[in-house]
């Protein structure tokens, strides 16, 4: 479910039934399309029928909702004003 193709159209990502980000190689020759490797990824949060999630162009990233009190395994640091920094 819920598709996303990599932007060079070598690689499709797709939600597997048990709520798996998974990733397929594939190959498209004329009218003949090739699934080599198929992947899975990583573990979604279940929200039902609503699996959202955003690829990166070069398929190496993703933006995906995490479940309220999940804490993520890589801190977000957000600089502010880091404008003044430029300046000295």
């Amino acid at each position: 479910m819920y598709p996303e193709w990599r932007q060079d159209g070598k690689e499709i990502f797709f939600v597997g039934p048990d709520n798996t980000l998974m990733a397929a190689e594939v190959s498209i020759t004329g009218a003949s399309v090739e699934v080599r490797q198929v992947r899975s990824l990583f573990s979604m949060p279940n929200f039902g029928l609503n699996a959202a999630y955003a690829v990166a162009a070069n398929g190496q990233r993703f933006l995906h909702p995490v479940m309220p009190g999940q804490s993520s395994a890589i801190p977000l640091t957000l600089v502010e004003n880091w404008t003044a920094a430029l300046r000295k």
